[in-house]
């Protein structure tokens, strides 16, 4: 019986060691994630080294080494410390693989970092950061199909990742695919209306809203087209977009502001291509358009258009949101409920 309680008291301090070496590892986490949100990164590592001496193994600690590295730029021993987090394949396999492959893609190894975000992808297919950091390797590379389709991967296991939306809108307007660069940019917005990059997705809008609609004079309007594609299923809607940019200089429109023509020409166009989406399926009809169809059919359309436009330095514009907040709100309300999405 003795030596039966001897070893149930050593098999207890035992345990009670290993929590208390849990409990600290976790605390100096803890206070070395803090240091690294405060921009103390030397501070950080200080600390993660000290976890370390805990446990050299933890895919924890080595995963925030990584990312502090990664931070202070020093991109060599944000892989060194990625790549103990994949030698355990335990935790953090997916993330680590996140920051190896953004590391080996500004060391200018993108190739490799394809390689390393497809690997991630197999350890966790769920996580939309893979493909989205993936779809920026690959529009760097110019390999803007395989761009596009890791984008739309991301976004289908989450649609609120605005960097997503921006990207495939810019990535659309390389191309010169107009309506699907504005679904994506008019998304974006409704995630991020107010700040720098807003600014700039409000200005790829008025550009792809007017790209080959010009005014030579008053009674002048001319148009020109890219060759695009006939068997593209936006190439109609296109064509009929820049009708009604064109339609903005005549005189039935004289006299209207630019967030007025902004509303009507985003109705008309949310219009055309309700009309025509019965006879196309795929990701841009399922999850852009019939986004803007249903919203237009609650009614929400105006208030979109100056929910979007916040960023701008316009009167009528802040003038409209101060006068209009239950339609706001509404707008808003029906966007927060879209369970598609």
């Amino acid at each position: 019986m003795k030596s039966i309680a001897v070893l149930l008291s050593i098999l207890l301090c035992l345990h009670f060691t290993g929590y208390c070496q849990t409990t600290s590892l976790r605390t100096l986490v803890a206070e070395g994630v803090q240091l690294h949100e405060k921009g103390d990164y030397e501070g950080a590592i200080v600390v993660y080294e000290k976890a370390l001496a805990l446990d050299r193994n933890s895919p924890l600690v080595n995963y925030e080494l990584s990312m502090t590295y990664f931070a202070m730029k020093d991109f060599s021993n944000a892989i060194k410390f990625s790549d103990k987090v994949l030698a355990e394949k335990k935790e953090f396999m997916d993330m680590a693989c996140v920051v190896k492959g953004s590391a080996q893609d500004l060391m200018g190894l993108p190739k490799q970092a394809v390689k390393t975000y497809q690997s991630g992808i197999k350890w966790n297919p769920q996580n939309n950061m893979l493909y989205f950091n993936l779809a920026v390797t690959y529009y760097n590379l110019n390999q803007l199909k395989d761009a596009e389709e890791a984008i739309q991967k991301g976004l289908r296991i989450k649609s609120t990742h605005a960097s997503s939306h921006l990207l495939i809108g810019q990535l659309m307007a390389d191309q010169g695919q107009r309506c699907k660069s504005l679904l994506a940019l008019f998304n974006f917005l409704i995630l991020e209306p107010v700040d720098q990059r807003a600014t700039t997705a409000l200005a790829m809008i008025d550009e792809q809203l007017k790209r080959g609609v010009t005014q030579e004079s008053t009674t002048k309007i001319n148009i020109s087209l890219d060759p695009g594609n006939d068997k593209d299923d936006f190439r109609m809607a296109e064509v009929m977009m820049s009708l009604l940019i064109a339609g903005n200089y005549t005189e039935k429109n004289e006299g209207k502001s630019a967030a007025e023509l902004f509303v009507s020409n985003t109705t008309s166009l949310i219009s055309l291509l309700q009309s025509s989406r019965e006879k196309n399926k795929g990701f841009w009809w399922e999850y852009y358009v019939d986004y803007f169809n249903d919203m237009q059919k609650a009614g929400h359309t105006e208030a979109f258009c100056y929910y979007i436009s916040r960023s701008k330095p316009d009167k009528e514009i802040a003038s409209w949101l101060a006068e209009n907040e239950p339609k706001m709100t509404a707008f808003y309300d029906w966007s927060l409920n879209q369970t598609k999405r």
